[in-house]
């Protein structure tokens, strides 16, 4: 038995933003500060990822005015064409950044995804550019289709390479879906 409520739904909201969104913020700030360019392409990359899928399954959401804690606690929803463009804007600084030649840290056994692959990053990143690019195919059929043709270039060309985390069987280190639902149908 899956027992899906309304609650569920709205902790996918908060894990993305403060799970996901907050931690890359801090992530993006301190990299700056500490002129290490490979952590704040990384933070740009995944936070254009989380936007994307935010805005995928909400439309319209808060982003410009978000992430400000006690300052704002009722942040102004911004449109999905806006978001979709800065997606694309955060990704393009995100390329840059992995690509930087020096970076005073830069990420090794910490990056659970590729283990600090700068190119694996500024691949995947042009996988997300050409996903949000086709995503506007109904609005603009030939640009949509032009830009994410370009993006596939340089995009993620075999399975290996995937964005994606491995989980072990541990408890502390499992899937957190499959959690999720191996509690569910326990309890």
């Amino acid at each position: 038995r899956y027992s899906i409520t309304e609650n569920d739904p709205n902790q996918n909201w908060v894990n993305l933003y403060q799970g996901g969104l907050e931690q890359y913020k801090v992530i993006i700030e301190r990299a700056t500060e500490e002129n290490s360019p490979h952590y704040s392409g990384i933070a740009k990359i995944l936070s254009a990822f989380t936007l994307g899928v935010l805005t995928d399954l909400w439309g319209d959401i808060p982003w410009t005015e978000a992430l400000q804690g006690a300052d704002n606690l009722q942040p102004a929803f911004d449109t999905q064409e806006f978001i979709y463009s800065e997606i694309q804007r955060l990704l393009d600084e995100g390329i840059a950044e992995v690509g930087a030649a020096v970076s005073n840290a830069t990420p090794g056994s910490d990056d659970l995804i590729y283990g600090g692959d700068m190119d694996k990053w500024k691949a995947a990143a042009y996988s997300i550019k050409a996903r949000h690019y086709n995503n506007l195919s109904k609005v603009d059929p030939t640009g949509s289709a032009n830009d994410a043709l370009s993006a596939i270039g340089n995009a993620i060309s075999s399975n290996n390479d995937n964005m994606e985390m491995i989980f072990v069987s541990d408890i502390t280190g499992q899937n957190p879906l499959y959690a999720f639902f191996n509690v569910q149908r326990v309890g």
